[in-house]
């Protein structure tokens, strides 16, 4: 039996979420899967070792990281000491590291030793020329497989890896999404509207929060957030002053995020250039329509996205800085009540369901065996 080793620099964070569920399907092809990590998974997968280092929490800290290299390096220098020591001990075939940096700093050890390196990745490097260009074809030369999750993070690594080492893995939802049953609304209820996600400025969250304030002489709307990050004291103030804006502070249950899908009559979400964010997807999953800012969720830059991401059955996109634009296209869905559930469920089985893992899975299985 092919041994594993996963290797996450988070547990509650969008990328592990979707790379644990290759993993899982992995460990059901018959592999035997360990995952090293920094910190506490909410859950774990029946049938995987899990090796864990007790950490600050990511969703809370984790931002630092992005600061310098530096600090990055110093946040993940206690998974890299106990990766080469998990790497000796457990002798796996092959690597898996969740995020680009831990991936190309580690590679380089494994592959001394004829590990299989396979990163996944889940962000953007952005044009690289010269010397980066070069040090970044240096490394990827000890990666043996890539998995992204958009064709924007395929081209925007293919000037430094071949074509036929990257996969793209589209997101997925959860079959429990896609089971929940949607509440029955009628036009002249009040709007119930829903955030999930990390909540810092780069999400885009900070125009839902501003138009949640103005709203409180108005008795035809309700705001529910969920999740960490940097700003999150912001929303958690609030909704100790407003009984109609509700905190309900990080929540990894899939049973309780898919009654809090089906309780929302919109959901403000997210996206990059080129994909969606997991909560948009489980939102559509459970058919409740989404809202997406027209720029990207990336910080420091308003580059817009594809438009093709949200047609016009499954939600709408909104100027985030133009709040006139935001307060009409929440006042003509509270009014008209245009829910669009077997639109968005439809999309959903189409885009986002487990046919995308299953194909994930066997073809990262096929670069090990």
């Amino acid at each position: 039996m092919n041994k594993i080793l996963v290797i996450t620099q988070c547990f509650p964070c969008g990328s592990w979420l979707c790379i644990e569920k290759i993993v899982e399907k992995i460990s059901q092809s018959g592999c035997r899967v360990h995952i090293l990590g920094l910190g506490k998974p909410s859950e774990k997968i029946r049938g995987i070792r899990y090796h864990l280092i007790p950490y600050f929490a990511y969703t809370r800290f984790g931002n630092i990281t992005c600061a310098s290299p530096a600090l990055g390096f110093l946040w993940y220098l206690p998974l890299y000491l106990a990766a080469l020591s998990a790497a000796l001990f457990l002798n796996p075939k092959a690597i898996i590291y969740n995020g680009l940096t831990s991936g190309l700093i580690l590679s380089p050890f494994f592959k001394l030793f004829g590990k299989k390196n396979i990163i996944m990745y889940h962000s953007v490097i952005g044009y690289t020329s010269g010397v980066k260009r070069s040090i970044l074809r240096f490394l990827f030369r000890f990666v043996d497989f890539t998995v992204v999750n958009s064709i924007g993070s395929r081209d925007d690594l293919s000037s430094v890896v071949s074509g036929d080492e990257l996969f793209i893995n589209d997101h997925y939802a959860d079959e429990i999404f896609f089971n929940s049953k949607k509440n029955k609304r009628a036009p002249g209820d009040d709007l119930r509207v829903l955030y999930v996600g990390r909540i810092d400025k780069d999400k885009r969250v900070f125009p839902l929060i501003d138009f949640s304030m103005k709203m409180k002489n108005n008795p035809n709307y309700r705001f529910t957030f969920v999740g960490m990050g940097a700003d999150v004291n912001k929303v958690a103030n609030l909704s100790r002053e407003y009984k109609y804006i509700k905190y309900g502070g990080y929540i990894n249950e899939k049973k309780e995020l898919a009654e809090l899908y089906q309780w929302a009559d919109v959901v403000w979400s997210f996206a990059d250039v080129t994909y969606l964010a997991l909560p948009a997807v489980e939102s559509l999953a459970s058919g409740a329509p989404i809202i997406i800012p027209k720029y990207a969720a990336i910080a420091g830059k308003d580059e817009l996205i594809m438009p093709s991401l949200v047609p016009d059955s499954i939600g709408w996109l909104v100027d985030p800085f133009d709040e006139n634009d935001v307060a009409k296209t929440m006042k003509r869905i509270q009014e008209k009540k245009e829910y669009i559930h077997k639109n968005c469920l439809e999309y959903a089985r189409e885009h986002y369901s487990n046919n995308n893992l299953v194909k994930t899975a066997q073809k990262v299985k096929e670069m090990i065996v």
